[in-house]
């Protein structure tokens, strides 16, 4: 399955839409518990993670201050230094940014694609579209996508990946930083396949 996952990020920018071979949204619910359990790939809708990180660094409601909604979002260099170290080895994460910008690799498996002319959410269907397209949903189900984003949430789930907000990584990177709860798997959690990370993808 690996090879196929990486055949998947190499022509997620191609090849006929996944559309017709939509799976039950109930396929990306499987987990209810930690959100991580079983997955091997964390598709990141970076902006969404950018504002939920300011949101996450207010002070209390006591004193003025920016609301959620104008407080300005982490710089992109901010967000992805805080995701270097907070998901185990295992686990591919990719971040997508609107915008132009050169593609990355910021750590082993942390990868960086900014959307170009494309929106960060298409970048992240046509990524998951192409792994249904070669695994079916038994691969999907291994993509948890993070974004509050409503519609994307829907168009994620109905192709079989599963879904956690940006407040619930915004807490995970938190605590890694406050050395609370080790990214690493705990003993005997199911966490990734231990596998070492897939390489960047072919650009």
């Amino acid at each position: 399955m690996a090879a196929r996952r990486d055949r998947a990020v190499a022509c997620r920018d191609g090849g006929e839409s996944a559309g017709s071979r939509l799976v039950s949204p109930r396929a990306g619910q499987r987990s209810r518990g930690d959100p991580l359990a079983g997955v091997e790939r964390v598709l990141v809708d970076g902006s969404n993670l950018a504002h939920a990180l300011v949101r996450g660094r207010r002070p209390g409601p006591a004193g003025p201050g920016p609301t959620a909604q104008s407080a300005s979002p982490l710089p992109t260099s901010a967000v992805v230094a805080s995701l270097r170290a907070a998901f185990p080895p295992a686990v591919r994460v990719e971040v997508m940014f609107d915008g132009p910008g050169t593609p990355q690799r910021a750590a082993s498996n942390l990868f960086v694609e900014p959307a170009g002319r494309r929106s960060a959410d298409q970048v992240i269907v046509e990524a998951v579209e192409a792994q249904l397209r070669l695994d079916g949903p038994a691969g999907t189900w291994g993509i948890l996508v993070v974004t509050d984003d409503r519609e994307l949430r829907g168009l994620v789930q109905a192709r079989g990946a599963r879904i956690a907000g940006a407040s619930w990584l915004a807490g995970r990177l938190a605590a890694s930083a406050a050395g609370i709860g080790p990214a690493r798997p705990r003993a005997g959690a199911s966490i990734g396949n231990r596998r070492a990370p897939r390489p960047a993808p072919p650009r």
